[in-house]
């Protein structure tokens, strides 16, 4: 039996910006974010007959030949997975996601990277991390039929606080150096809320990039300030300055809010405010925004408030931990 799991991930500051082309327009961009212990996970252990099931989606499929099942329904996303790893003896393979689809956090790049994980460990095949994160990205395209980012995969192999600097000769990962005290200050002082509403980021993020590549002013201003947020972030958590944290996150996302149209929902603003009102410093959507998670980030003595004004908005508060680990894997 073969068990893989990673970490899903709060994007802090230059989120869009890990997409091709925008970064190498950009002359480089960074992106950062923190994995969380929410984990995806799979599971494949040797069967009389091919047999994909999804825990959380409740779906299951059974074949002989996995290469004549459709790559159109909600398990063709695992199917193209298994068809490039090209299994030849019948296994069960069972996927689980710990939140909702479209909740922002980069769920689906992070279990693509646990599915090719134990797919290439059933196979037989080596593979590094850096080559799962480029295939990630291509497969992932290929999937939903548009561009997508990259900064998800690392934060699923990796783990930890992460600066990932994207530019034209190079992709570069810096894990954050940042005490334990500080780490678990910044940990404490973020509330993480399901808004209740999914996103399909895809749109929002095609938009975006559409609106920069035809040079639209407002939008490649946007960008730019966006690009500077993740610059700035990456320095506020190297100088181990939170309330500077709190400015970069409240710019980032009013930067974002341009960007298309749908990014801020009604119900986001809601909470927004609520939580505004209850004391917050800041906050900002995981994600391309439309819908699914928000962070919001408090002085600690403020934050069971906040999460009271978020809840009684309509929010689900979500309880996590950062993730030291990415990858982890287990074969019995």
């Amino acid at each position: 039996m073969i068990k893989t799991s990673t970490p899903v991930r709060i994007d802090l500051a230059g989120g869009t910006l890990d997409i091709y082309p925008v970064y190498l327009l950009e002359d480089g961009a960074y992106t950062v974010n923190a994995a969380i212990d929410l984990r995806c996970e799979v599971t494949i252990k040797e069967s009389r007959d091919f047999v994909i099931e999804s825990l959380d989606l409740q779906e299951k499929i059974t074949a002989k030949d996995y290469r004549k099942l459709s790559l159109d329904g909600k398990l063709g996303f695992v199917l193209r997975a298994v068809n490039y790893f090209a299994p030849k003896t019948p296994f069960h393979l069972t996927t689980k996601n710990p939140i909702p689809a479209g909740s922002g956090l980069g769920a689906s790049s992070s279990l693509l990277m646990a599915l090719f994980a134990a797919l290439a460990e059933y196979t037989g095949r080596k593979m590094s991390l850096r080559q799962m994160v480029q295939l990630g990205a291509q497969m992932e395209a290929q999937s939903i039929g548009t561009l997508t980012g990259k900064q998800d995969y690392y934060s699923a192999l990796y783990g930890g606080v992460s600066a990932l600097f994207f530019g034209l000769a190079r992709e570069k990962r810096e894990e954050l150096k940042i005490s334990p005290q500080f780490k678990k200050q910044l940990e404490q002082s973020i509330i993480l809320t399901y808004s209740g509403a999914s996103h399909f980021s895809a749109k929002e993020n095609w938009e975006m990039v559409k609106n920069y590549l035809d040079r639209e002013p407002e939008t490649v201003k946007r960008m730019k300030v966006i690009k500077e947020c993740g610059k700035a972030m990456r320095e506020a958590l190297l100088k181990e300055d939170l309330a500077k944290a709190a400015v970069i996150l409240d710019r980032e996302w009013e930067a974002r809010l341009g960007l298309a149209k749908g990014v801020e929902t009604t119900l986001i603003k809601r909470l927004m405010a609520a939580a505004r009102s209850a004391g917050a410093m800041a906050g900002k959507i995981c994600g391309a925004g439309g819908g699914g998670c928000l962070i919001t980030l408090v002085d600690a003595k403020k934050k069971k408030p906040v999460e009271e004004a978020l809840q009684k908005a309509g929010g689900k508060v979500l309880s996590f931990s950062f993730a030291e680990l990415g990858l982890i894997k287990v074969v019995n």
